[in-house]
């Protein structure tokens, strides 16, 4: 169900995706999925914090 539910965000518009949490494993599965979309990844809660500002 994965696959499709990444494909079915991506077909209804969606361009970003973030992983939070450790690891790059979900970041890989989106690339594999759907190559025209943006992936980012945050390991802590610092990293969240100095993108938006807070």
């Amino acid at each position: 169900m994965w696959a499709q539910i990444v494909l079915n965000m991506a077909n209804d518009g969606a361009k970003k995706f973030y992983e939070i949490g450790p690891g790059k494993v979900l970041q890989g599965l989106i690339k594999r999925i759907v190559q025209d979309v943006e992936i980012s990844g945050f390991d802590k809660l610092e990293d969240i914090q100095k993108i938006s500002g807070n």
